[in-house]
């Protein structure tokens, strides 16, 4: 059964992708995509900083088909959080994009 304790790893939440294993996987990228887009500006990672995460993130053994081993997040949509670091420390929080003092004059 899945997300009995026997198949359950201590300390880990349960795999996204076990849970969603029916899930058509292009419609779990779109909604993905979609979600990212949900992100305030103000609250999102610019370009370089998102494409360097998931750089990382490729690199990283606890990458499983777009999820973290360490912590289940979808790498995608945690990289493009600007407040959102790496569980294993491999990228780190941004700090909030300064406004300008006279934004909307």
């Amino acid at each position: 059964m899945l997300g009995s304790k026997d198949n359950a790893v201590v300390g880990r939440p349960p795999c996204k992708k076990c849970l969603l294993g029916q899930a058509d996987a292009g419609e779990l990228e779109k909604s993905i995509d979609g979600l990212i887009l949900l992100i305030p500006d103000e609250d999102r990672a610019d370009d370089e900083a998102y494409r360097s995460r998931l750089a990382k993130c490729d690199e990283c053994a606890a990458l499983n088909e777009g999820t973290c081993g360490e912590c289940g997040c979808f790498v995608r949509l945690r990289a493009a959080k600007r407040a959102k670091g790496c569980p294993v420390g491999k990228w780190q929080p941004l700090t909030h994009k300064a406004i300008p003092q006279d934004a909307g004059r």
